[in-house]
């Protein structure tokens, strides 16, 4: 059965709050007074805010967000104090996320919770107690793993606490291919976590300190870096599926799914091997199925590009297996009939 994915052209200003609480009402009906969760994204240091304060009032409006509500990202998988709750709730308060009108604070999650032998793969991140409903807004982003970033990524991983997203990671460590290591050290530039050396003038991989983040292999112009065993890509996006199915189903009330495809022409200046990826105007995708709002967007990118999107990171990937993953644990459809929602 096709599920039905909300698409909305932008104006050439980019999204307006009135973008966000059209494609939201029409994607799911407001549930009255009910506390939601709005997972968001936030942006690096140093980059303009990915998600603006005025949409998410607006996708509060548009949900009927109860007023315990709130928004909330986690910290990455970062290990060396280069990010904490504190940080990442500043950076919210320089992007404007901490006084948001319908919400409450916004809650940084996910950093300091100590090691829980009992804590599945798949549980979502602790501090969100309350919530039955989720809202998932997503700026779509390269990623060397699944070929984009999307919604059903945000729910198998960008919804984990720190140790449940390293688990997850260590299944995709990366391998040096030494005839191919020229030695230019650009691996090692990306690399946040110093887990790369040059040896006999070839990288290595420090293995202690690798999280699998996979940024390094995207930056090696001679493709010297990949995935120990292709296999495991494929196991990693099965893995996320499996988690994704899990944190959704912690949820009991209603839940939505926003793709922002907004200033993808930001990521082409990336290192390595990254493809130029642009549309004329922005696009929102929406719907209650997170499989069916990414797999159109994916092919939207791909119409629009003329082809495949593969190479967009610089590491060639795609999430074909993790939505059919996703599908056949019941996560959603790939199947989808796009409503094109009117301009203006």
């Amino acid at each position: 059965m096709k599920s039905s994915v909300q698409h909305r052209v932008l104006s050439l200003g980019g999204a307006g709050p009135e973008d966000i609480r059209r494609i939201l009402q029409a994607a799911a009906a407001p549930a009255d007074k009910a506390v939601w969760a709005l997972k968001i994204k936030i942006s690096p240091p140093g980059m303009s805010a990915w998600i603006e304060p005025v949409w998410l009032q607006s996708a509060a409006a548009a949900l009927g967000c109860g007023p315990t509500s709130f928004c909330f990202d986690t910290v990455s998988i970062s290990t060396l104090g280069l990010e904490t709750t504190a940080a990442l709730g500043d950076r919210a308060v320089a992007n404007g996320l901490d006084r948001v009108s319908g919400l409450r604070p916004f809650v940084a999650a996910g950093g300091e919770e100590p090691p829980d032998p009992e804590r599945g793969p798949g549980e979502r991140v602790a501090g969100l107690d309350g919530a039955g409903a989720l809202g998932v807004l997503n700026p779509v982003r390269p990623d060397p793993h699944f070929g984009f970033r999307g919604v059903t990524a945000e729910l198998g991983v960008g919804m984990l606490a720190r140790e449940g997203k390293l688990a997850l990671h260590r299944q995709v460590r990366p391998q040096v291919d030494t005839p191919l290591c020229a030695g230019c050290g650009s691996c090692m530039v990306v690399c946040l976590y110093d887990a790369i050396a040059l040896k006999g003038g070839r990288a290595h991989i420090l293995h202690e300190r690798c999280t699998g983040c996979g940024e390094c292999m995207s930056a090696c112009h001679l493709e010297g870096l990949t995935v120990e065993d292709k296999q495991d890509l494929a196991g990693f996006q099965k893995s996320v599926a499996a988690s994704a199915v899990s944190v959704r189903a912690s949820f009991p009330g209603p839940q939505v799914y926003l793709n922002l495809l907004l200033g993808l022409d930001s990521y082409v200046a990336g290192p390595g091997r990254r493809m130029a990826l642009a549309l004329n105007q922005g696009r929102l995708l929406a719907g209650t199925d997170p499989v069916a709002v990414d797999q159109a967007a994916w092919d939207l990118l791909s119409e629009a590009c003329g082809g495949s999107i593969r190479n967009w990171h610089g590491y060639p990937t795609d999430p074909a297996v993790m939505l059919a993953e996703a599908e056949s644990l019941g996560l959603g459809s790939r199947e989808y009939h796009l409503q094109d929602q009117p301009s203006g």
